[in-house]
């Protein structure tokens, strides 16, 4: 069984795969509470059951085959450390690992040669999980949270990216950089309506925030979307449940692709 970990500018996420099988378990908003989800959830989980599942390990400390953290945020040393207790085989995912791949003289991901070495783990995670995942040769990938990020892969080629605000960034920095537009909350507007039942023109303060910043974000995706008409597309991330359904061209949507490319790594 692999704890795969995916700390984001927002949230803090895990996630367990046994036998091929990935499971979101829990979600916190610091890291540090992410260490007490992860004792709970390994206290919780007895040898019997894990050896009735097929899943081999050895002590209760070390039930996890490999640990693999991917982290846009600076983390303690004592964290990271707390986390490679957890296992014989744990991997943080950034520029210096890749670099160790590389140079191991073991098979890795070819398309670690054309990555730049400061490009965020999270999008490592995200196009080694579009690669392993997907057979076009031309993918666009989409990743919806704090930020948009966009990836250009062909083949084992990464081409190039664009980074955006998020939903949620847009209404945040409008709300606290002005003294006069109210902090709103789009997941409010989110839970009555979907993005396509939310008007291009709005009539009142509110209106205009969703008009710009949640139909505005569709304009931008499909912006993207059209102008690399001949890539596939693979759309994740915490915000995109909201978008793939409203674009006028089909997309595939993975929403535990950060997670399927920490697997994917846990066995380099």
């Amino acid at each position: 069984m692999n704890l795969l970990i995916d700390i984001g500018n927002t949230a803090c996420k895990f996630a367990v795969c046994c036998n091929g099988d990935i499971q979101f378990v829990a979600k916190t908003e610091y890291p540090e509470q992410l260490l007490d989800s992860i004792s709970d959830f390994t206290t919780a989980v007895s040898l019997e059951n894990l050896r009735s599942n097929g899943c081999s390990c050895s002590g209760i400390r070390k039930i996890f085959a490999s640990v693999v953290l991917c982290s846009v945020r600076n983390l303690t040393d004592d964290f990271i450390s707390e986390l490679s207790l957890k296992s014989d085989n744990f991997i943080q995912v950034n520029g210096d690992f890749m670099k160790r791949c590389v140079t191991s003289g073991k098979p890795y991901p070819a398309i670690f040669n054309t990555l730049r070495p400061d490009f965020g783990a999270d999008r490592i995670a995200a196009v080694v999980g579009a690669r392993s995942l997907c057979n076009s040769q031309k993918m666009l990938v989409i990743d919806m949270g704090t930020a948009v990020t966009y990836d250009l892969i062909d083949g084992d080629n990464y081409l190039g990216g664009a980074i955006s605000m998020g939903m949620n960034t847009r209404y945040r920095a409008l709300g606290l950089l002005t003294d006069k537009i109210p902090l709103f909350n789009p997941f409010d507007r989110l839970s009555k309506l979907s993005v396509d039942q939310i008007p291009a023109v709005g009539h009142d303060t509110e209106d205009h925030l969703a008009s710009g910043n949640i139909v505005g974000l569709k304009y931008e995706l499909q912006g993207f979307i059209d102008h690399f008409c001949d890539y596939h597309v693979i759309i994740t991330g915490g915000d995109a449940r909201f978008f793939a359904d409203s674009l006028n061209r089909p997309v595939q949507y993975i929403p535990n692709l950060t997670f399927q490319g920490l697997n994917y790594l846990s066995n380099l």
